[in-house]
């Protein structure tokens, strides 16, 4: 791994194995889960549901959170922080022109983004709080809650797969 600058990010820093251990560590829903399921886990399912043209850049659309961490919806509104959204933006855009994607992303990313989510959270974190209101989830999907090691292998492998690359 190398040092990196996430409010001065440079294209060249960017690599995909620290992309993928990163995710790997990081528990989604700030770790309020009653198993550890990893973002990097998330993104794999994320892809596996989108069409062939589009499974890069959902197995990558979280990949900024490798640099800055994710922040939960209601606080990543605030105005007070309108410079986090800015820097996550740049970057992201970073990540879609190193690893050869669309950015911004398509809409269908983000409608298989929700429905994961709403998945997670009916699966990972019952009971629900009453205020939290989720979708539809994906159907007949029981999530494996992968080991970080499992995840970032199945992250990499997917990657490699999708870029045409031998390991």
């Amino acid at each position: 791994m190398i040092q990196f600058s996430p409010l001065e990010p440079r294209e060249d820093d960017l690599h995909i194995e620290d992309i993928a251990h990163s995710l790997s560590m990081q528990c989604r829903f700030n770790g309020h889960t009653n198993s550890f399921y990893s973002v990097a886990e998330h993104c794999c399912h994320v892809s596996d549901w989108l069409p062939k043209p589009l499974k890069l850049a959902g197995l990558l659309h979280d990949a900024s959170e490798a640099y800055l961490c994710d922040l939960p919806k209601p606080l990543k509104c605030l105005d007070a922080l309108a410079g986090y959204r800015q820097a996550e933006s740049r970057l992201e855009s970073l990540i879609a022109n190193r690893f050869g994607f669309d950015y911004p992303l398509d809409d269908r990313i983000k409608e298989a983004d929700e429905r994961l989510l709403a998945t997670e959270a009916r699966q990972l974190m019952a009971p629900l709080h009453p205020e939290f209101e989720i979708g539809e989830s994906v159907k007949g999907l029981k999530l494996p809650c992968w080991s970080p090691m499992q995840a970032k292998d199945a992250f990499l492998w997917r990657y490699y797969n999708l870029k045409g690359i031998s390991e």
